[in-house]
């Protein structure tokens, strides 16, 4: 009488090895997976959507923050400080002049470095900046300029003083996330 031996889904037996083929999925099993999956699939989706959202009102956040900054370090050093928007870039940036006639150049940090810009796609995924206009009216890439008192002003990208806020500077973030420096005083907020 032979001897058989079962491992692993194999069956060998003292005649020679004879192999069968290891068990398959059954129909039933197959469909309690897919029917698990779409429901963390279902349970999962609007945590995505969150996520996108948290990203556009961190983006939004940030840029309000580095209007405020400069706005405060011109107020501290009495230098015009302000914030350099690249549009084709997709980036930001605190710039400040130093003297009288002086060209634009980067701010420095706390540590007394230059400030690195923020790269819109590396620090917030999916999120653009749309547009800037500017406190003259005019659109595109530019700078917006506080002066040593807090209140903005347009200067030319040489960093010439060219005069005061005619409006409202705006920065469009995809989403759309508005972030609004008023003409008076300087207010920087989301409207």
């Amino acid at each position: 009488m032979p001897t058989t031996c079962n491992l692993k889904g194999y069956t060998l037996d003292a005649a020679g090895p004879a192999i069968s083929r290891p068990r398959a999925f059954t129909i039933l099993e197959l469909m309690v997976v897919v029917v698990l999956m779409s429901i963390l699939a279902v349970a999962v989706l609007p945590a995505l959507g969150s996520l996108d959202e948290a990203r556009r009102g961190g983006a939004a956040d940030e840029v309000e923050r580095t209007l405020v900054l400069a706005r405060s370090l011109a107020m501290a050093s009495g230098e015009p400080t302000g914030v350099e928007i690249d549009l084709a870039a997709q980036r930001f940036a605190l710039v400040r002049i130093t003297a009288s006639g002086a060209s634009p150049e980067p701010a420095l940090d706390a540590l007394s470095q230059p400030a690195a810009p923020v790269q819109m796609g590396a620090t917030f995924p999916q999120v653009q900046i749309l547009s800037l206009t500017q406190g003259d009216g005019s659109g595109g890439s530019g700078t917006i300029w506080f002066r040593f008192d807090g209140a903005p002003e347009v200067r030319a990208i040489n960093g010439t003083l060219v005069g005061p806020f005619t409006q409202d500077a705006l920065v469009t973030l995809s989403g759309p996330r508005t972030i609004a420096v008023r003409m008076g005083a300087g207010l920087v907020e989301q409207p």
